[in-house]
């Protein structure tokens, strides 16, 4: 499961870089949709997180 949200968020990352001007300021909705993928990334990172941390009291 991990492993599926990382690589979710990785190809909507590849995805918005590839859609996106080089060097040209972000729209509104592009830096929405940045902070979108932020945000699951971050949730992603949390998850990974919690589980390394049951993992190491189980020990």
């Amino acid at each position: 499961m991990l492993k599926s949200q990382q690589i979710r968020v990785n190809e909507v990352t590849k995805e918005f870089d590839l859609d996106r001007v080089a060097e040209a300021d972000l729209t509104p909705e592009q830096r929405q949709a940045c902070d979108h993928v932020a945000e699951k990334q971050r949730r992603v990172a949390d998850f990974a997180r919690d589980l390394h941390e049951r993992l190491n009291k189980e020990r």
